[in-house]
């Protein structure tokens, strides 16, 4: 397999796009209900197969998730939209949308047009969107369901024209627990395996599980989980320091020291 070892490698690269589909929601790590547990079977010819579960008790509460009833902020401090009619991955600014999709408008408008654009039904400030914010992103997101391209646009003139526009409504917080983390890193080798390795999956995860590392899989996060599962081996068995070295030596990505430096780069 060493031939391969290319297969096994993940580039993490969390997008800084201004859609809050692409921010990675850590906080659902491990919530998919589908974990694949590799054992072997006991008997005159054991053999490695794998279980399904829907919980393991160790992973249900590295998310966390606060709410704040009223939260106010500025408008320049809202940094992206859950939907719009434009393709929000394509972008990396709220400006950039707004000048891309009005550029006539917020080339000449005047502060009477500021205004009408204010007072338009569908602004997201008088719709009941809520404030969306990850402790590891920061970025203010709106989770609307319309309204992005005038918002984007209100936001774009309100600095132009020097105005202050508030923005209320409820706000939501996703954060990571610093316990389970530590939990979950202090005990487990924490990996991810790239899923275009499937014609060596069954192999390689088989192989740990001869070698008595007890391998866990189960999917990534939004939105990496059609991209990638998580690989965790218990620390605690005989060969998981060694297997681990190999593992490095396979540069896979090691989702243990990442969720350890989001957790030092949170606010809490």
């Amino acid at each position: 397999m060493r031939d391969n070892c290319e297969a096994f490698q993940f580039n993490l690269v969390e997008s800084k796009s201004i859609s809050l589909d692409d921010v990675t929601q850590w906080h659902t790590l491990a919530q998919e209900k589908d974990f694949r547990i590799w054992v072997k079977s006991t008997g005159p010819k054991p053999r490695v197969k794998c279980e399904v579960r829907d919980s393991i008790d160790f992973l249900d509460k590295i998310g966390v998730t606060s709410s704040i009833d009223s939260y106010r902020c500025d408008i320049s401090e809202i940094k992206g939209f859950r939907s719009s009619k434009s393709n929000l991955s394509l972008f990396s600014s709220m400006d950039q949308l707004a000048t891309t999709s009005s550029p006539e408008l917020v080339n000449t408008a005047s502060r009477e047009d500021f205004g009408r654009v204010l007072a338009w039904h569908d602004f997201p400030n008088q719709n009941n969107s809520k404030l969306v914010v990850h402790d590891w992103d920061k970025r203010f997101f709106i989770d609307n369901s319309n309204g992005s391209h005038h918002f984007a646009v209100a936001r774009y003139l309100s600095k132009k024209f020097k105005a202050l526009v508030s923005f209320d409504g409820p706000l939501l917080v996703h954060g990571l627990s610093p316990a389970a983390v530590s939990n979950l890193t202090n005990n487990y080798h924490v990996y991810v395996l790239p899923l275009n390795y499937s014609n060596l999956s069954g192999i390689f995860l088989s192989l740990l599980e001869r070698l008595g590392t007890h391998p866990i899989t189960f999917a990534m996060p939004s939105p990496f989980s059609d991209k990638a599962e998580v690989l965790l081996l218990k620390k605690s068995t005989k060969l998981s320091m060694p297997v681990a070295e190999i593992l490095s030596n396979y540069a896979l990505f090691n989702l243990g020291d990442y969720l350890r430096r989001l957790i030092e780069e949170c606010d809490f």
